[in-house]
């Protein structure tokens, strides 16, 4: 997860921490509102689950629904139903438990059915088992699993003992998933918010509107992470990690009349994957870009397809990017590829090959990338491993044809 997501996710959700102490001076109209929110965007979250083929976060969302439908109708001390009161131990465990296996089961698509069926069987069937156990479980196990933490009716932790361990044992198991992925994605960050914030929900359970209001924050902080989420796999490459074409093209717009476009490639790229094979031709692309990446100059470095890089410099002319782009040349070349093949250690020295254009070459930056790529054509024809700036090749004069007999009669 980019550390950028912290700045929205963070004050967003201390925000809905605080206003869950003023939910009782809202408007009356508002506060009934509060009880449909979590359903409503919940129902959203899943339609849009759907739309993305994202399996895990619309289970997600079908727990915070089931939460929300759960605490409201079914829970004694609201005005639409009364339950046993084991409900409510029952319930605190639960939930953190299904939270848990949502988050731990693997990303393959809502439309992979049969993994979809065994989703929602494994939703299902411990909704049922609560109900089963709200009705069956003896009095020493309801004893047990109701027995408060403290016996101070006024103590800050109001969860039931057994529930209280359950949770903080699935927030250690969260946090260190997360702490072990090694490409996190915006959701796994929110859902570690997000179940803090239920929990926090859940102690308040006593408190008018609190729990609602925390399954209608929590929905609304997962939505905008599958946003996010979306954005990320439409505007980045995914092996390198680098912003892709789409972002480069949308990045033209309002470049002013100055600035510079260089295109870069990986020599001999064909021959290497052909002799190393694919997985090592793929390293070979994530170090390019991780070298690439240490641009300077204000230059941004985006994946355009292959084994080609752009680096876009704002405000720059070719002459004035020259000196960063030969550094990135010379960077490279003392960079050496270490993997490990047939068992043995491989260390590969990797070049590049750069031209690079500017505003004064062209009119549009789609054409001022032609004549980079012209540039960079002349610096692999030139030996490859270095740096040229576009030179515009002079045009031929016509020469005046020679008349006839008939045109000078």
């Amino acid at each position: 997860m980019q550390f950028k997501h912290f700045f929205w996710l963070f004050p967003l959700a201390i925000l809905g921490l605080w206003e869950s102490q003023h939910l009782m001076e809202w408007p009356v109209d508002w506060q009934r509102l509060v009880h449909y929110a979590p359903v409503v965007l919940s129902g959203l979250g899943i339609f849009i689950s759907f739309y993305l083929n994202r399996i895990q976060p619309l289970m997600f969302f079908a727990t915070l629904l089931m939460a929300g439908v759960g605490m409201d109708f079914i829970f004694p001390g609201h005005q639409f139903g009364h339950a046993s009161p084991l409900f409510f131990p029952l319930f605190t465990l639960w939930l953190p438990l299904i939270w848990l296996l949502w988050a731990l089961m693997p990303e393959r698509g809502v439309k992979n059915a049969p993994y979809l069926l065994l989703s929602l069987f494994l939703l299902v069937l411990p909704a049922y088992g609560l109900q089963w156990a709200v009705q069956l479980l003896s009095f020493e196990w309801a004893r047990w699993v109701s027995l408060p933490v403290s016996s101070d009716r006024d103590f800050w932790l109001q969860l039931p003992r057994v529930s209280a361990l359950v949770a903080l044992g699935v927030l250690a198991i969260l946090i260190v998933r997360l702490g072990l992925l090694k490409t996190p994605k915006v959701i796994d960050s929110t859902l570690v918010v997000v179940y803090l914030l239920i929990l926090y929900g859940l102690n308040a359970y006593s408190q008018t509107l609190v729990f609602d209001w925390m399954l209608t924050v929590s929905a609304g902080l997962l939505l905008l992470s599958m946003i996010f989420d979306a954005h990320f796999i439409a505007y980045n490459d995914e092996l390198t990690g680098l912003n892709g074409r789409r972002a480069l093209l949308e990045s033209f717009d309002g470049l002013g009349r100055k600035y510079a476009i260089a295109m870069v490639d990986i020599d001999h790229f064909k021959k290497f994957n052909d002799t190393f094979g694919h997985d090592i031709g793929d390293l070979a692309l994530r170090q390019v870009a991780e070298v690439l990446s240490h641009i300077k100059g204000g230059g941004r470095v985006y994946r355009y397809g292959g084994e080609e890089f752009t680096v876009l410099f704002p405000r720059k002319t070719a002459e004035e990017a020259l000196p960063y782009l030969q550094q990135l040349c010379e960077l490279m070349a003392s960079t050496l590829l270490r993997f490990q093949q047939d068992g043995k250690t491989v260390q590969q020295k990797i070049t590049i090959s750069i031209g690079v254009a500017d505003r004064q070459d062209a009119k549009t930056p789609e054409e001022v990338m032609k004549c980079a790529d012209e540039a960079l054509y002349v610096a692999k024809k030139s030996g490859r491993d270095q740096v040229k700036i576009y030179v515009e090749k002079p045009t031929k004069k016509a020469t005046p044809k020679k008349q006839t007999k008939k045109e000078t009669k």
